[in-house]
């Protein structure tokens, strides 16, 4: 079920202090919420006024948290401050400088889990809070989504149900990142922007198993003769950026306490292997640690 707390004035102002929290008006304070758990994946539910997070902060130093906006709005104060208005998203890397306030009760959801879940789903991370706005159509899906789940009592939901949302919830915000950091609009001129967008599809398809080169070519709209010359002047090549990914998705979900109810094969699929054993091979030709090693370290 879900966990709730309150928080109001100066005492409890203190309280959050671990995380950041300060206030230019501490009698004014208050903060209301509850908490789901799927997993690695947390989801909050919040309504508050009169406060302030500066980061990082001592916790959840490898988080990293995407906030929805539901009502109200949330100051982001950086070099230019932006407003995260109702029906806009926010992401937040919490390893690293940022700063957030919010006046006037607002109330929004925040989905956090730690950041290396996302290895494997993009080309570069964060490194400062993103802004995305309510054009975005991902976003605002991922919204409703929250949204429905927090409407589910935890006691009413499966483990498998519960894995599965947090598996949805991490996917999403990985393609929320990729949908706003990377803008793909119009026909590639370089080497440099062909690599960005084929390695932007790898990142959202490489869980495919018939995800090729040939098929990169195809959804970068490019010869393959041109995509694999792209890679090339990087020294590398598509199907090794393929084979990086996959191998770092299999690693996160080795390493993680979420997806211990799966077995090698049934990780080896999700990351896009056609076995157990061509993801224990992969692993060997990238000098990662065997599978089974790697799982054994978190049972």
């Amino acid at each position: 079920m879900a966990i709730e707390t309150t928080y109001v004035g100066a005492a409890g102002l203190k309280s959050l202090s671990a995380y950041g929290f300060i206030s230019p008006a501490p009698r004014a304070f208050f903060w209301s919420s509850y908490r789901w758990e799927f997993g690695d994946v947390t989801v909050i539910k919040a309504s508050a006024r009169a406060f302030e997070i500066k980061g990082p902060t001592k916790l959840a130093m490898d988080d990293v948290g995407i906030v929805f906006v539901d009502s109200g709005q949330i100051l982001l104060r950086d070099e230019q401050p932006k407003s995260v208005t109702a029906g806009e998203s926010l992401v937040v890397p919490l390893r690293y400088r940022y700063r957030i306030s919010v006046t006037a009760e607002s109330s929004y959801f925040l989905v956090r889990f730690p950041m290396h879940l996302l290895d494997g789903m993009l080309p570069d991370k964060p490194d400062a809070p993103i802004h995305v706005d309510h054009k975005r159509v991902l976003a605002r899906a991922a919204h409703a989504f929250v949204r429905q789940v927090s409407a589910v009592e935890n006691s009413a939901t499966t483990a498998v149900e519960a894995y599965a949302v947090g598996q949805l919830l991490v996917e999403m915000a990985g393609g929320i990142l990729l949908d706003t950091l990377a803008d793909f609009n119009g026909e590639p001129t370089g080497d440099g922007s062909i690599r960005d967008r084929a390695r932007a599809i790898i990142a959202q398809s490489y869980s495919d198993p018939m995800l090729s080169s040939q098929v990169v070519a195809v959804e970068t709209q490019i010869s393959l003769r041109r995509l694999q010359s792209a890679f090339s002047e990087a020294n590398t090549t598509v199907s090794d950026v393929i084979q990086s990914h996959r191998v770092d998705a299999a690693s996160a979900m080795l390493t993680s306490h979420r997806y211990n109810i799966l077995s090698l094969e049934e990780i080896a699929h999700r990351a896009g292997f056609t076995s157990n054993v061509t993801m224990r091979r992969a692993f060997n030709r990238l000098g990662r640690p065997n599978p089974s090693d790697l799982r054994k370290g978190v049972t």
